[in-house]
């Protein structure tokens, strides 16, 4: 029997997968860039450095307070008539929550992350 042929019989086991996710924690933003995606759409992504990670993430959504409740959403670039952020959105949410008036002036700064679900998000609640 080929090696192929003998994993065509392998059983199941009784371990589960180890998942190795990262805890919320603070994260300092080391850099932003926005790109381009599938839909009509541009995105900002945040790279972070996270203390149990030594390679930088990337992180796209945000968890914030809309009308009494958590919403998540993407950091999408949504700007209003006259080419401006557009207020209200996730993204200036974050943002203020952070202190930062632009997308670069956010580098540098620190936050919290929580879990949604298994991937983390900016908390700006």
């Amino acid at each position: 029997m080929t090696d192929t042929q003998a994993e065509l019989n392998i059983g199941i086991g009784n371990l589960e997968s180890e998942k190795t996710f990262l805890k919320p924690a603070k994260v300092k933003i080391v850099s932003a860039k926005i790109e381009d995606t599938k839909k009509a759409k541009k995105l900002v992504v945040f790279w972070v450095q996270h203390p149990d990670k030594p390679e930088q993430i990337g992180l796209s959504s945000i968890a914030y307070l809309q009308e009494r409740s958590v919403k998540v959403s993407g950091t999408w670039l949504n700007l209003d008539k006259e080419g401006k952020l557009q207020k209200g959105s996730a993204l200036v949410v974050f943002l203020q929550k952070i202190g930062a008036n632009t997308i670069q002036e956010a580098v540098g700064k620190e936050c919290e992350t929580e879990l949604d679900g298994q991937y983390l998000v900016f908390k700006a609640y």
